[in-house]
């Protein structure tokens, strides 16, 4: 039915916001966790990549929460009763979607780059917990 396909789609904007709004704190504290390391052992061409990605993927972010909201807005304010409104929804709802898979992926590269940045010097550590990170992305896939 109509009505379920414009509920369901709203509860998609809903969402896309939501996520995007909460998942902006996730990357500002792995991007300042990050940058934590006081001891100096980390490379500069490192620190560049991270500080470079991790911009990227707060960017992202910050559009995928702005424009969730505006579309979650936009289909509850003007007509979600519309006939055409699933039909004219999808291409915002691809963007939002593309826009979500680029941030986790971003925000992933980013904390291994930043756990490799943070435990630089101490090279066990920084063996043990890339392996549990790999192994928590790979199992989540």
């Amino acid at each position: 039915p109509l009505e379920v396909r414009n509920e369901r789609v709203i509860m998609l904007f809903e969402s896309y916001a939501l996520f995007g709004a909460l998942f902006m704190n996730a990357v500002w504290i792995i991007y300042e966790w990050g940058n934590a390391n006081e001891n100096g052992g980390s490379n500069p061409n490192v620190d560049r990549a991270f500080e470079c990605i991790m911009a990227i993927a707060l960017c992202s972010n910050i559009f995928l929460a702005l424009y969730g909201v505006f579309c979650w807005m936009l289909s509850c304010m003007v007509d979600s009763s519309n006939q055409d409104f699933v039909f004219e929804s999808r291409t915002m709802l691809s963007i939002l979607h593309y826009l979500l898979i680029f941030t986790t992926q971003l925000v992933q590269f980013g904390l291994f780059i930043g756990i490799w940045k943070n435990l630089s010097p101490n090279l066990p550590e920084i063996i043990l917990t890339l392996s549990i990170a790999i192994l928590f992305k790979v199992v989540g896939e």
